[in-house]
């Protein structure tokens, strides 16, 4: 037999704890919702609470599975209300949960099955249901039984009365569905949580349904046990304040494990590849490189003249190296064209500027900064540089720093650029000054 013993006991300690915030509350309804449903969806456990509760729709997720999401929730929520009330269990209650199910408003009285409708289980039996003329008397009977129950315990009966309606099946369709709602009906009219059956319980669940087909019930009363044991540790652990989960649940681990990571915003949506390099010079290059030109442009008068440089390194072809003595458009027209025309996989795009001699007498110092960008297959990263090339007395330029790095995402925050590339030119002015400091303590003193 089930320990329903150790059920009390731990029935008894939640309850000592106080009743469920209007918070865990909610969450105990979707997973409800979610659990009784995965089966036959493919929503995470998260989306499903966005949907919910939130009224958010899982994009790329059929919208069939939403629907029936929302009126398995519709019922629950309908469920806990009468549960709370005095209201017995009748054959009005079952109409109005199985209306809900099916997305009708609840005062919808579906009409009983006309036709026979026995199951064919897993186990390959058959589960003969009542005929279509006894659905009344049946249902009356069990309506009546539960009524008299009152000595057994209540997860017993929970067990009994889903089996006993299965085994009735009043409706055309959703009999599966509206048994699993009124056990756990039957629970939280005694104050238990209801019993979730998951995905990785399914075929021990219908085991235990075909042996009590042939009158050994201690099989689903021990299952039905063993899931209300189980979401009686997980609300006892959050109300410690503890992750509320089931450590041996894989299926909400792997739900909780899914939305760590991607709802990250490092999540890698997609690898780099022929397409994203097409378009990585007007999404990625041309504004990052056009926002540090002109960042940076203020210091060429300070200098006799500038440059620019860079190339492009792909894998398996030999780097191309790319100069311009000064215009900024034409360097910027033989990199997009060197960028767009290489056909083998970029692994570095790398651009400098360089400012040549200084206009100072006796500090005609040349400086530079780079910016590279770094293509592996499911990030790129960027690195500044600022270096000095023709020295005399002073400070050297020999910074480097990877500034930013992400996931290949369709489009990038402009403003982001900015302020890296405004790091970059302050770094620059710092470095000037400096030299220019140095300068006239020399030649002054």
């Amino acid at each position: 037999m089930p320990d329903f013993a150790a059920i009390t006991r731990l029935k008894a300690t939640l309850d000592a704890s106080g009743p469920l915030t209007a918070e865990q509350a909610q969450q105990a309804q979707v997973a409800w919702t979610f659990h009784a449903g995965s089966v036959g969806h493919t929503l995470t456990l998260p989306e499903t609470d966005a949907l919910l509760r939130h009224g958010l729709t899982a994009a790329g997720k059929p919208w069939h599975e939403q629907l029936a999401l929302r009126q398995h929730h519709a019922a629950v929520q309908h469920l806990e209300t009468v549960a709370r009330s005095a209201q017995a269990l009748t054959e009005e209650v079952i109409g109005e949960l199985h209306a809900l199910l099916l997305g009708l408003p609840a005062s919808t009285r579906s009409a009983y099955k006309t036709q026979p409708n026995d199951v064919l289980t897993a186990a390959g039996t058959v589960r003969y249901c009542a005929r279509p003329d006894d659905v009344p008397a049946r249902l009356a009977d069990l309506l009546a039984w539960y009524q008299r129950a009152t000595t057994q315990h209540p997860v017993a009966v929970a067990a009994t009365f889903h089996h006993r309606f299965l085994r009735i099946s009043p409706f055309e369709v959703g009999n599966g569905r509206l048994a699993r709602l009124l056990l756990g009906l039957v629970l939280r009219r005694h104050g238990y949580p209801a019993a979730l059956i998951k995905p990785t319980d399914w075929e021990r669940y219908q085991a235990a349904l075909a042996a009590a087909d042939v009158g050994e019930p201690e099989a689903l009363q021990r299952f039905v046990a063993e899931a209300v044991a189980t979401t009686l540790r997980q609300q006892l652990r959050a109300a410690k304040g503890e992750p509320g989960y089931d450590p041996d649940d894989l299926q909400t681990k792997l739900a909780l494990l899914k939305q760590q990571v991607l709802t990250r915003e490092d999540a890698v949506a997609t690898l780099w590849n022929q397409e994203l390099q097409a378009t990585v010079y007007d999404v990625l290059l041309r504004p990052w490189l056009t926002n540090a030109q002109l960042q940076t442009q203020g210091f060429d008068e300070l200098f006799m003249s500038r440059g620019y440089s860079g190339g492009v390194a792909a894998a398996g072809a030999p780097p191309l190296v790319l100069e311009e003595e000064g215009d900024w458009y034409a360097f910027e027209a033989l990199l997009m064209a060197a960028v767009v025309g290489t056909r083998a996989e970029i692994e570095t795009v790398r651009f400098a500027k360089k400012w040549l001699h200084f206009r100072q007498r006796h500090n005609g110092f040349d400086v530079g900064v780079t910016v590279a960008f770094h293509f592996y297959p499911d990030h790129f990263t960027v690195r500044h540089t600022l270096f000095s090339q023709r020295s005399t007395a002073g400070p050297e330029a020999n910074w480097q720093e990877e500034v930013f790095s992400s996931a290949y995402l369709p489009s990038y925050e402009h403003a982001h650029f900015h302020e890296i590339n405004h790091q970059l030119a302050s770094r620059l002015y710092d470095f000037v000054a400096a030299r220019l400091a140095t300068s006239d303590a020399v030649f002054t003193s």
